[in-house]
């Protein structure tokens, strides 16, 4: 199994809150899929302020080396404006080259969008930021400080290179957007070419490069009527590219949008090599420490990087922050939701239980495909685990609990993702009966049927694994923030009369008793 090595800058303010929750889902999608080696380190304003120490090039020749990295946020309000910020993501962006800022405007649930009338629909569209050049190169400087004649200079720099890689990039992004879309492609150049004529470098190349891609529609605006024309009409772009400078202004405006700024995310990229995943906010001391950020966005940054797949496939991801933030519940106070967190942690404590049978009927499976002597009673006593415990009170509770929930929340039964759910345990319970069919014909003397038990078996371990990790990964966040107490006092209930009638410590001790065999 592969492992990827990950570093980690937690930073200052509500970065390392930020930071943590992003951890939560890298962990939660790992098991069974890749490793996760995390390599934490201390740069921000807090570290600068105890040691002076700013990033040194062997932590940058380091960072080359990693899979990704995923920073918190940076700045201290006792250290010098930008100082840290220079060394710890100029040195990233500038040091590994990652000439691409990719960040998507998204709006993910209509009451979060300021723009009367504006869906989900209408914003969806993804700014390609070259990440390298202009006037974040620190070409520039100030003469006579303080001074009567003070003069300060800074230079944009431009190259034919940089321009020329992220418009291509760009066309290549419209392009796959198009077709995951099932639309033409669309790309928009913006610049300020009109009054800053070196811009001009920028409204060639596009064009240029522009013939070859005839499947995509081009068109250009300036920087000044882009943010004006992206307020009245965002349902009218798709794909950006832009500079440096601008790139940065119109997704902080492109983030009021979709609902704020802690909803939108940064992907520094150099394709094929290292990249850095942020959010696009800042440090925010203001509100660190009090359980009040919002770490959606380096959130489904980690959970896109995972390239988690199963069922739901992309499609079923990318619902996933519509899914909460469509609760409007996302400023209570962690503390009111604790009923909640403790009945998710129930249910994933059985999911424990019951990943301790399909270790053990996983490794009977293949016992018994080796030809050794396996007793049937093992086969049975599996079947009734699963179907009374897995897909019996276990499944009671998620369905009269969480499926009651999302449909409530408009997520019926019969649409996706909890359609998903519903049709796991219907294909379960129809392997699970095959196996136990299996079994008895095998203990009537019919040594043909062997060759199908080990495969309803080994069908229903893989079912029920996906299973529990979508659950876990998916279902569970997802009904977070959008539980009503009276359905945490349903799965009290449902908790309650486990306890009266030995239910949980009966499977509980079948399920230590199957492991043993």
């Amino acid at each position: 199994m592969k492992t990827y090595n990950i570093g980690i800058i937690p930073g200052d303010g509500i970065g390392p809150e930020v930071t943590n929750e992003a951890l939560k889902v890298l962990k939660a999608v790992t098991p069974g899929r890749f490793d996760v080696n995390f390599v934490e380190y201390p740069y921000s304003g807090a570290h600068y302020l105890k040691t002076k120490e700013l990033v040194p090039d062997k932590v940058i020749d380091e960072w080359k080396t990693l899979d990704a990295i995923f920073l918190g946020a940076i700045g201290h309000p006792a250290v010098e404006v930008g100082l840290v910020e220079r060394s710890v993501i100029l040195g990233l962006r500038f040091g590994l080259d990652l000439y691409i800022n990719l960040r998507p405007i998204k709006l993910y649930a209509e009451n979060l969008c300021p723009l009367k009338g504006k869906t989900p629909k209408d914003i969806d569209f993804t700014v390609v930021r070259e990440n390298t050049e202009g006037e974040y190169t620190q070409i520039g400087g100030i003469l006579k400080k303080g001074m009567p004649d003070e003069v300060a200079t800074s230079t944009s720099l431009y190259t034919r290179v940089g321009i020329e890689r992220a418009v291509r990039y760009a066309f290549e992004l419209a392009r796959s957007r198009a077709k995951a879309n099932d639309k033409p492609g669309h790309l928009t150049l913006v610049d300020k070419a009109n009054a800053i004529r070196p811009q001009e470098i920028w409204t060639r190349i596009f064009a240029e490069v522009g013939q070859e891609y005839p499947d995509v529609k081009q068109d250009h605006a300036y920087v000044d009527a882009f943010a004006m024309l992206m307020i009245q009409k965002p349902e009218a772009y798709d794909t950006i590219v832009t500079t440096n400078l601008y790139g940065d202004i119109i997704t902080d405006l492109g983030s009021m949008l979709q609902g704020g700024i802690g909803i939108a995310a940064s992907a520094n990229l150099h394709p094929g090599k290292t990249s850095m995943f942020e959010p696009i906010h800042g440090s925010a001391p203001d509100i660190a420490g009090k359980g009040i950020a919002c770490p959606l966005a380096l959130s489904s940054e980690a959970w896109s990087w995972s390239k988690f797949g199963n069922r739901l496939g992309s499609k079923g991801l990318q619902r996933l922050p519509s899914l909460v933030v469509k609760s409007r519940r996302l400023l209570i106070p962690r503390q009111s939701q604790e009923p909640f967190m403790q009945a998710i942690d129930i249910l994933m404590q059985e999911h424990r239980v019951i990943e301790t049978v399909l270790n053990a009927l996983e490794s009977a499976a293949e016992r018994l495909g080796a030809g050794e002597d396996v007793p049937m009673d093992f086969f049975f006593k599996a079947a009734d685990f699963i179907r009374n415990y897995a897909d019996g009170t276990h499944h009671q509770k998620e369905e009269g609990i969480l499926f009651t929930a999302l449909e409530t929340n408009g997520f019926p039964k019969d649409a996706d993702p909890v359609s998903v759910f519903m049709d796991d345990h219907v294909e379960g319970r129809r392997l699970t009966k095959g196996m136990t069919e299996c079994a008895e014909r095998i203990q009537s003397g019919d040594a043909g049927a062997k060759a199908e038990l080990i495969q309803h078996a080994r069908d229903y371990i893989t079912l029920l694994r996906e299973h529990i990790q979508r659950e876990d990964n998916v279902l569970f966040p997802m009904a977070d923030d959008i539980l009503a107490d009276g359905h945490r006092q349903l799965l009290a209930d449902f908790n309650r009369a486990d306890d009266e009638r030995g239910t949980k410590d009966k499977y509980l001790r079948l399920a230590e008793e199957l492991a043993k065999i």
